[in-house]
């Protein structure tokens, strides 16, 4: 249906985006070690 395309769309793009900012913030040290509880 539409309506499962459409949800499967924008959960695939929120997963992609949620994943891109997380490489993201290992590159930004300030930022990054916020998130991070490790070093």
């Amino acid at each position: 249906t539409p309506t499962l395309v459409t949800w499967g769309g924008v959960a695939g793009t929120g997963l992609i985006w949620v994943t891109d900012w997380k490489l993201v913030l290992q590159y930004v040290p300030y930022i990054g070690g916020k998130f991070k509880t490790e070093d």
